[in-house]
């Protein structure tokens, strides 16, 4: 650790040499460490040295951690792992809420659309009644009439300027 109390980068040669030297290496790797020791005395260095590390941490004194040590130690893990399935759980409701409004605005969305679909397709017929709605409402004289030269005079005349109601 640095003054800040970060942790300092771990050098990847340093981390290979530590898991060769504690024996965790698969054969072909180890085989691979035993190779650049051979050929590469920069390696061989460094090994020597970790090696030495190693012995010297062996010869400090092992100190077993007191009741209040392991009784801080529990309560801090307790605590996270508290706070961890606390935010897991809003986590999870807030995800359960989000697929529910969605779930509930698809379904809105499609009934509306079903609706409007709907009603078009019932409309359709009704629609073009409308169109012929002044037509139809003075068929009679249209029928009564000689020509379409009379029934064009009527037209001018403004007899036909009755306004159709939209409602219908």
């Amino acid at each position: 650790m640095n003054d800040d109390g970060q942790m300092l980068p771990v050098d990847p040669l340093d981390a290979l040499l530590v898991a060769y030297l504690d024996g965790e290496l698969p054969s072909q790797e180890a085989e691979q460490v035993e190779r650049r020791l051979a050929q590469e005395p920069l390696v061989r260095q460094r090994l020597t040295a970790l090696e030495k590390s190693v012995e010297l941490l062996r010869l400090l004194p092992r100190s077993a951690p007191t009741q209040a040590f392991t009784q801080v130690t529990v309560t801090l893990a307790a605590e996270v792992a508290e706070r961890e399935l606390g935010l897991r759980q809003r986590r999870t409701r807030s995800q359960r809420i989000g697929w529910w409004l969605l779930g509930g605005g698809t379904a809105a969305a499609a009934l509306v659309f079903g609706y409007l679909t709907t009603w078009s397709y019932l409309e359709a017929p009704n629609a073009q009644l409308r169109r012929d709605l002044p037509v139809l409402q003075h068929l009679d004289e249209y029928r009564t009439a000689d020509s379409l030269e009379f029934i064009q005079r009527l037209e001018q005349a403004g007899l036909f300027t009755e306004e159709v109601d939209d409602a219908l």
